[in-house]
C-alpha cells in the first residue's frame, strides 16, 4: 500500500513539474532532457563601427526601441555580406551629419512608401511631408541598390543598421563637444561645459534665454547671439548663422576633420589670420569618406542645434532638453526650413551664408549652393589666363609658319643669265 501511495505521489509531482522529492537519478534525466530542448539563441549579427569615435563614450547614446528586428530581420542580416551592412550603417552616419539630426519615426520611416506627388516647397507644411522630404534625404546617403522603394524582405535589416549608425554618429557628436573640442570651439575652459550648472551660468543668455516679468523667461528660437556673427540678442537675416563658433562647431570642423581642425580655426582667428580649416589630420576622416566637397543646408542647421545643446544645461543630446525643455528636433526643422527656403528664392543673406562656410570650410570647392558663376570663374582665373596664353602664342606660331610657307611658294623667281 505505502509502495503504491509512493508510486502515484511521484507520478503527480513529475506531471505538476515538482521534482523536489524525486530521486537524484530522475532529477538528472529530466535536466538533460530540458537542455536538449533548449534552443541554441541566434546570435545578432555584428555592427560593423569601424569610424567610431575613439572618444565616444556612447554616454548620450539614444536606445531606438522602434528599430529592433525580429529574427527573420536577423536571419536576412546573416545572409548579408559585412560590406554591405557596413555601408548601410556608414549610411546613416552620414544622414546623422548632413540631413538631420533625427529620423521622423525612427525606423518606421522606411515603412512609408515615396509619395509621387510630393511637393519640395511644401515639405515643411505637415509631418507628413517632413517625412518625405527626409525620405528622399536618406535615399541620398544610401548605396544605390536600395535607393528608392526597399524591399519587404531586406527592410528589417536595413532600417536598424541606418538607425544604429544615426544614434552612433549622434552619440560620438554629443561626447566629443562637450568633452574634447569644445573648448576650442567656444574659447572656454574645460571647466565651463563640465557640469549643467555652470553652463547654464555663463552661456544662458548665449544660446537665447530672454527674461519675462510674468512667467520668468523662455529660450528664444531666432534672438539666440550663438547664431549671430555679432552675437547679437535680435534676429538679423544678414549675420544669423555667420558665427565663427558655429564653424568651428561645424561637423566639418569639428567632427569630420577631429577637434585639431576647431583648434588651428581658433588660433588662426586669434592672431588675426584666416579663418579657413587648413588642419589636415593624419587619418582618414569623414570628410574622405562620405566625398564631402561643399557645406548643407543639414549641416549649418544641426551645427546650430549642437552649438546651443552644448552650451545649455541640457544632460543628454535629446530630441526635447531634459533641463531646458527645448524642442532640438523642432528647431533644427525650423533652422532647416529658413536655409533651404532662402537657397529656393535666392536670398541674397542666405546665399552669403553657403558662401562664407564653403569659403572657410570648403575654399576649393566648385558645387557650393552659394558660389555664384563669377565665384566659380575667380579661382580659374589664373590658370585660364594661363590657357588664353598658350594658344596666343599657338597661333602666333602658325601664322609665321604660314607666312614663311608663303615666301617659299610665291615668291619671285631668280632667272640665270
Amino acid at each position: 500500500m505505502q509502495l503504491e501511495r509512493n508510486t502515484r505521489d511521484l507520478a503527480v509531482r513529475r506531471r505538476l513539474g515538482d521534482v523536489t522529492n524525486t530521486s537524484s537519478t530522475a532529477r538528472k534525466r529530466k535536466h538533460t532532457q530540458s537542455k536538449k530542448k533548449r534552443r541554441t539563441p541566434r546570435k545578432r549579427a555584428r555592427v560593423d563601427q569601424e569610424f567610431d569615435d575613439a572618444s565616444g563614450s556612447g554616454d548620450d547614446r539614444d536606445t531606438d526601441k522602434s528599430s529592433s528586428g525580429s529574427e527573420s530581420d536577423d536571419s536576412q542580416v546573416e545572409d548579408t555580406n559585412d560590406d554591405e551592412k557596413a555601408n548601410v550603417t556608414r549610411a546613416g552616419r552620414h544622414f546623422a551629419l548632413n540631413y538631420g539630426l533625427w529620423v521622423k519615426g525612427n525606423a518606421s520611416i522606411f515603412n512609408e512608401k515615396r509619395d509621387p506627388k510630393y511637393d519640395e516647397k511644401k515639405r515643411f507644411d505637415t509631418t507628413a511631408s517632413k517625412v518625405q522630404g527626409q525620405l528622399r534625404d536618406i535615399g541620398k546617403v544610401l548605396p544605390d541598390e536600395y535607393r528608392g522603394n526597399i524591399s519587404s524582405k531586406s527592410r528589417g535589416w536595413i532600417s536598424r543598421l541606418f538607425m544604429t549608425g544615426v544614434t552612433t554618429q549622434r552619440s560620438n557628436t554629443s561626447t566629443r563637444l562637450r568633452k574634447v573640442a569644445g573648448p576650442a570651439i567656444f574659447d572656454c575652459s574645460p571647466s565651463d561645459l563640465l557640469l549643467p550648472e555652470t553652463r547654464v551660468e555663463k552661456f544662458k543668455e548665449h544660446i537665447g534665454w530672454h527674461s519675462e516679468e510674468d512667467t520668468g523667461g523662455a529660450y528664444s528660437t531666432l534672438d539666440v547671439p550663438i547664431l549671430h556673427e555679432d552675437e547679437t540678442a535680435v534676429y538679423d537675416i544678414k549675420t544669423c548663422f555667420l558665427n565663427p563658433c558655429l564653424m568651428r562647431v561645424s561637423l566639418y570642423a569639428s567632427i569630420i576633420r577631429g577637434p585639431s581642425a576647431a583648434t588651428a580655426m581658433l588660433q588662426n582667428e586669434k592672431q588675426g589670420g584666416s579663418d579657413t580649416v587648413i588642419t589636415i589630420p593624419n587619418t582618414e576622416t569623414m570628410e574622405q569618406i562620405f566625398g564631402m566637397d561643399h557645406t548643407e543646408p543639414g549641416a549649418i542647421a544641426g551645427s546650430a542645434v549642437l552649438a546651443i545643446w552644448t552650451l545649455s544645461g541640457d544632460t543628454k543630446l535629446r530630441e526635447r532638453g531634459d533641463k531646458t525643455n527645448i524642442d532640438y528636433n523642432t528647431l533644427f526643422d525650423q533652422y532647416l526650413e529658413i536655409l533651404t527656403v532662402g537657397l529656393r528664392d535666392k536670398s541674397r543673406s542666405i546665399l552669403n551664408v553657403f558662401r562664407e562656410w564653403d569659403r572657410a570650410i570648403f575654399p576649393a570647392s566648385e558645387s557650393g549652393y552659394g558660389r555664384s558663376q563669377a565665384d566659380r570663374g575667380s579661382n580659374d582665373s589664373g590658370n585660364q589666363r594661363a590657357m588664353e596664353a598658350l594658344r596666343a602664342e599657338k597661333q602666333a606660331e602658325m601664322a609665321d609658319d604660314f607666312e614663311e610657307g608663303g615666301e617659299d611658294d610665291t615668291g619671285p623667281s631668280q632667272s640665270t643669265s
